[in-house]
This record gives structure tokens, C-alpha cells and sequence, in this order.
């Protein structure tokens, strides 16, 4: 079994698609795979299929819903046999999965490897993992679900975790010299999320020529400070951003703002100057 919630919701057996049937069981499969391994009440599922109130009859078809589900996902089971896959614990189901039969899982366990590797100074080795489990993502979670499970707590989780892992992945790439594919990437990442902090650590700007700046140090044409200092910050000689000519990964930190969105912020730079550091900092590596 393979149940893939990392895009559209796909469900396979024996190298074949499932056919999950109508949308609203769709939405449950969906509901039931973000809290795979725990118990989804019949209520919670309710409020995902019916967001304006559920109908009289609402029991009985999320009950319907869960019938059809088990016997697409257990073509095999015979009839009045207790269902394996989807079980009732009183008004109650749970959605069991093994690790490797989710493409979610195995995002998040390939990630967690690749983030131990980095811890080992295998980044060769963490490039490679990250790179694996980011690869599973094919949108969206649930993207042809939309509104019905886009407020549900785990959707957002999923969704930082990728960006974390994308992060980390380009700190990957600067500690084997990937510096071209890094900055490449990071442009990307800074133009869909301006405020996100990480993204403006990682990107090379310790790769654009300095300037004399007034009181020693020197100045960085257009880059963003890290501390939220704004733009055209001073580098000190031998930081992590210009030692070597080349910046050097530094601790992961999380953002502390808002991870998306289309205007700046004070001490943070948004989508005009992502394009003002991102291109004199390519331009730069090209030449080198």
C-alpha cells in the first residue's frame, strides 16, 4: 500500500492506482492520513466535509464513506472480515500505515537522516538524503483537496518541514561547493518567502566583491543582514558570511515571521531586494 498525501491524494497497490471514489471520501482518506496511526472523530471528520453544518444523516455517511474506503483499500479482505487498514475505536476511526507506505513519512525520516548526516560532517552523504526525501513532494499537501483540509494543524506542519528541508539542503550544497545550484535555489526560495530568515542567512552574499565601509569592516552591496538590520549591513573580516570568499553554513535557525508573503517588512527585505542581492551575487559566481 502507498498512500501519497504530498500533492494531490493518490493511493496505490501492487503497482496500481486505487480508485478512492467520490470527493467527500476522498476528503476522509485525507483527514484520516494527516492523523495516520490516531484516532479522527466522526464529528472532526464532519466539520471537514461539512464546514457550513453536516445534514441529519451525517453518521451514517461518513460511516458510508468509510465502508467504501476499506474495501478499495482492502480489495482482498472477505466479507463481515474486520477491516486492518481502517479501524473504529468507538465513534472513532484510525488509519494504519507502516512508515514506508507514506509518502509523508518518508519525507520526514529522510529528512531527520540527512540532518543527522550533516551533524557528522557527511554532507555529501546529507545532500544526497535531503534531495531523496524533498523528491516525494509533488505539491501541495492534498492540493486537490483545497479549503476542505487546508486548516487542519498538520497541513501546516508538512509545509514548514518541507521549506525547513529546502533550507537545509542549500546548507548542504554551500558545504560542497554548490555554491552556483545554491544561489539558484535560495533566489527561488527568497522570492516565494521574502520574510523568512534562513533563506537570506544562506544566500551567498559573502560571494559579491566588498566595499571600504566607514569604521572598518566592510559593506556587502545590497545584502541583507541576518539580525534584521536591513540592507547594506556590515560584514565583519572572517565572519561565517565573507571568510574564505564564500559563506559558510551556520546553526539552522527558525523564522520568527511569517513564512510567505509578498511585501517586507522593517529590517527584513522583500521581493525587490531579493532580486538586488540574488543577481550581483550570481553574477559573481559566474565570473569566478
Amino acid at each position: 500500500m502507498d498512500i501519497r498525501i504530498l500533492g494531490s491524494l493518490e493511493a496505490g497497490s501492487g503497482g496500481h492506482k486505487v480508485d478512492l471514489g467520490l470527493r467527500q471520501a476522498r476528503v476522509v482518506l485525507g483527514v484520516l492520513a494527516l492523523r495516520a496511526g490516531s484516532a479522527v472523530r466522526t464529528a472532526e471528520l464532519a466539520d471537514q466535509l461539512w464546514p457550513g453544518g453536516p445534514p441529519p444523516s451525517w453518521e451514517g455517511t461518513v460511516q458510508s464513506h468509510v465502508s467504501r474506503l476499506r474495501r478499495a483499500l482492502e480489495p482482498d479482505r472477505r466479507p463481515r472480515e474486520p477491516s486492518t487498514r481502517i479501524t473504529t475505536h468507538g465513534d472513532a476511526y484510525v488509519l494504519h500505515l507502516d512508515d514506508d507506505e507514506m509518502d509523508a513519512r518518508r519525507f520526514e525520516n529522510g529528512a531527520a537522516a540527512a540532518r543527522a548526516a550533516m551533524a557528522k560532517g557527511e554532507h555529501h552523504r546529507a545532500l544526497e538524503l535531503f534531495e531523496q526525501a524533498l523528491a516525494e513532494w509533488r505539491g501541495p499537501v492534498l492540493a486537490d483537496l483545497g479549503d476542505s483540509v487546508s486548516l487542519i494543524p498538520e497541513v501546516g506542519r508538512l509545509e514548514e518541514l518541507r521549506t525547513l528541508a529546502g533550507e537545509e539542503r542549500c546548507e548542504a550544497l554551500l558545504a560542497v561547493g554548490g555554491h552556483r545550484r545554491a544561489v539558484a535555489d535560495l533566489e527561488a526560495m527568497v522570492e516565494a518567502n521574502p520574510l523568512r530568515e534562513r533563506c537570506w542567512e544562506l544566500l551567498p552574499v559573502g560571494s559579491v566583491p566588498e566595499r571600504p565601509a566607514v569604521g572598518g569592516g566592510s559593506q556587502i552591496p545590497g545584502g541583507p543582514d541576518p539580525a534584521g538590520r536591513g540592507v547594506g549591513h556590515r560584514a565583519r573580516p572572517g565572519s561565517a558570511l565573507t571568510r574564505g570568499g564564500h559563506p559558510l553554513p551556520r546553526p539552522l535557525t527558525r523564522s520568527r515571521g511569517p513564512e510567505c508573503a509578498s511585501r517586507g517588512s522593517p529590517g527584513v527585505p522583500g521581493r525587490a531586494a531579493a532580486a538586488g542581492v540574488a543577481a550581483p551575487a550570481r553574477e559573481h559566481l559566474r565570473g569566478a
